[in-house]
């Protein structure tokens, strides 16, 4: 699935979303990395007049008041994808991948699952009430069940997460390539009705693709962010 254009700091948001654009989005407790902002200026100062300009409206686009004490912005405009939260190695769906359909990026927490290297990344989302750090973001892929049999997709500009309670494909994201979701009978379709992928039903999820839960060597989650 191919995404709009990235910011000039590499992330999947708008820029008038980006924390190194606009000081003013930043959580109290978030810094930018010194490297990172170096290389945003710079090709800033190389860009075009046209991009400039669209920068500079986006930023004047950023909500210009002061953060109230102790309230940070929300990270990028991501939203909850669903209110469990792993806390131990033993979620059902941890080794699977789910629909989601209340998220505004893929998440995926197998290094497994991505094709070639991963984008460093210091972003955040929501999950529930708590903050997940983004490792970084790649192309990942997902084994979906279609009319023909099992067919692997690429997710491109997909957020690794480790420590993320599960794997998920974004709705929004599959939309915006023609691709919709009919909750009656639970699979994917496009054009004109026309089946993409059927979907399972565990945990009350819906699931893209499952796998039982194997228990893995004692020490937490695998890959847990350090």
């Amino acid at each position: 699935m191919e995404p709009r254009a990235p910011c000039v700091c590499g992330g999947p948001h708008p820029y008038y979303d980006c924390w190194y654009l606009n000081e003013v989005n930043r959580p109290s407790r978030w810094k930018p990395t010194k490297s990172v902002q170096k290389t945003i200026d710079q090709k800033i100062a190389d860009t075009p007049p046209e991009l400039k300009a669209k920068i500079d409206r986006a930023r004047r686009r950023a909500p210009q008041d002061k953060k109230l004490e102790g309230v940070d912005k929300r990270p990028n405009g991501n939203l909850p994808v669903h209110q469990v939260r792993a806390t131990t190695s033993d979620y059902d769906l941890r080794d699977s991948v789910i629909l989601g359909l209340g998220t505004t990026l893929h998440i995926i927490n197998n290094r497994a699952r991505f094709v070639g290297d991963i984008r460093p990344s210091t972003e955040l989302i929501y999950a529930g009430s708590q903050l997940e750090p983004i490792k970084g973001f790649g192309t990942a892929k997902v084994t979906i069940n279609t009319p023909k049999g099992k067919e692997t997709i690429t997710l491109s500009n997909a957020a690794y997460i480790p420590s993320f309670h599960t794997s998920l494909v974004c709705l929004q994201k599959l939309n915006e390539h023609g691709v919709f979701w009919d909750n009656k009978n639970n699979l994917l379709y496009y054009g004109d009705r026309q089946t993409y992928a059927y979907c399972g039903w565990h945990s009350n999820l819906s699931t893209l693709e499952y796998h039982e839960l194997k228990q893995r060597a004692s020490g937490g989650l695998e890959g847990r962010w350090e």
